[in-house]
């Protein structure tokens, strides 16, 4: 938890320090560290893969253990990776496009002609 609340404080360098050599085994710990990983991939300190890998890890535990909280949490390490990845923006502009051509397509089936 300690990693987490550097990341928190604007100090990643320090919170993967802090992380070197931990293996977290709750699953609050291993959420913290997947967090604190994304958030240092965020700041540029860190692999925004080894972000994904801990928060799909998550994820798994936080659908095993069945706790919303434990599963929103997950999510939100899940989130922070895929943003770092650039997923979130790639995802926003199909979303946007396919948006336009139902649109479209709508139009066309509606009047007969194209928009």
């Amino acid at each position: 938890m300690q990693a987490l609340a550097e990341i928190k404080q604007g100090d990643p360098a320090r919170a993967l320090q802090t992380l070197d050599g931990l293996q977290p085994v709750s699953v609050p710990g291993r959420l913290a560290q997947a967090l604190a990983l994304s958030g240092a991939a965020g700041m540029g300190f860190a692999d925004p893969a080894l972000g994904t890998v801990k928060a799909a890890e998550c994820r798994t535990l936080a659908l095993a253990t069945g706790e919303r909280s434990t599963l929103v949490v997950a999510s939100w390490a899940q989130a922070a990776a895929a943003h770092e990845r650039d997923d979130l923006h790639a995802a926003s502009e199909r979303t946007s496009w396919t948006r336009t051509r139902c649109a479209n397509w709508r139009s066309v089936c509606s009047t007969g002609t194209s928009a």
